[in-house]
């Protein structure tokens, strides 16, 4: 191993041949993602045709017509529409995979999701007053907002950290347990009418100041969160794939004995890893609060879960899970369509099962 170590270290990541690599990897990784997606598509279509008894000519004239009141793949800016939407899902399927490869299964990005917008809306909610009335002010509380999302989610993350690391406890039912304690914080936190809205019957925060409308304008309408994602997927990509200390990371969740022995230190990795993860997990939640204006806790159920099973699907690389969350974005679009044939929540959820047999089935086959 360190052997391998040494020769990643003399590899620059823009020599030809690390490009190349690179290259083919992310081409691997495509086809990879679009032969999953097809083939559990297909398999959809004829479970529909036998259980709905709907062939795969109306589903497809179901889910692009005039009764839907879009038709989410014909223009670009219902492309954009569907590449933001898929924007958050980066985050949340990178705060699986990240700590995933360091030996820390997270299982908790619902609860740092929700902990993450909340103190996002907190923190706008609270912001001087005199940021209010300078634009570069407005600027400033939008980046409070994101700084106050990373760190209140990567704190929280840590907790199940440090019960693991001291005392051994299984970070699967630690951070399921912590996604439960988040909500039950966050219901007891807007109880205070500092930030909370009274007069609300649903668990939520007061409305944004208002004068963030120019900021929401300028930063996140023309697509600024969604840039602000991909910078973060594509670097903690590099830092997971591309770099040595990712490496190091990836060999002590692999053999943290082996890893140990070289010189690594599996805790310190697996405690950037978890911090990392978490952070991204909180962020991913900032573009939801500004757009509707305030934080609702049921706006952020399943989100956690769809960021994991679109970190497998993904194969854990960036260009797989672009693929696959802008393939779920869809799916989210077009259920007013699904309406037509029934419940349409119940057909997302068979998808993507069928996306996780169908993902188990080739990686038997094709491991990495």
């Amino acid at each position: 191993m360190n052997a391998a170590i040494s020769r990643s270290s003399r590899m620059s990541p823009f020599s030809g041949r690390a490009i190349g690599y690179i290259a083919s990897r992310a081409m691997h990784d495509l086809v990879m993602s679009f032969s999953i997606l097809a083939i559990a598509s297909l398999m959809f279509l004829v479970i529909s045709r036998v259980v709905l008894g709907r062939g795969p000519a109306e589903l497809w004239e179901a889910l692009f017509s005039p009764v839907a009141g879009s038709h989410p793949i014909q223009s670009f800016q219902q492309w954009s529409v569907l590449v933001n939407s898929a924007a958050p899902l980066w985050l949340a399927a990178m705060a699986f995979s990240v700590p995933y490869h360091a030996g820390f299964i997270n299982l908790g990005g619902e609860g740092q999701i929700s902990i993450g917008g909340f103190a996002a809306a907190a923190a706008a909610i609270c912001a001087p007053s005199f940021l209010l009335t300078s634009n570069h002010g407005q600027f400033a509380i939008v980046g409070l907002s994101v700084l106050a999302a990373a760190l209140s989610a990567g704190l929280w993350g840590l907790a199940a950290f440090l019960l693991k690391a001291k005392f051994g406890a299984n970070e699967v039912i630690v951070t399921l347990l912590l996604n439960t304690i988040a909500l039950g914080v966050i219901n007891l936190a807007l109880k205070y009418p500092v930030w909370a809205d009274t007069n609300a019957q649903g668990v939520q925060t007061r409305s944004l100041p208002g004068l963030l409308s120019k900021a929401h304008a300028s930063f996140l309408a023309a697509h600024g969160f969604t840039l602000l994602c991909f910078v973060l997927l594509l670097s903690s990509h590099a830092y997971l794939w591309w770099s040595k200390p990712g490496l190091r990371l990836r060999a002590a969740g692999r053999a943290p004995a082996a890893a140990q022995l070289c010189g690594i230190n599996p805790r310190q990795m697996l405690f950037v890893a978890v911090l990392v993860g978490t952070c991204l997990a909180g962020i991913s939640a900032v573009d939801q609060v500004f757009s509707t204006g305030r934080f609702y806790v049921d706006h952020f159920v399943g989100w956690g879960f769809e960021g994991i099973t679109i970190a497998i699907l993904g194969r854990h690389r960036m260009v797989g899970i672009i693929v696959t969350s802008i393939y779920f974005a869809f799916l989210k679009e077009v259920g007013i369509s699904l309406q037509i044939w029934g419940s349409t929540y119940g057909a997302f959820i068979m998808v993507q099962a069928l996306f996780l047999f169908v993902y188990l089935f080739i990686e038997r086959r094709t491991r990495i």
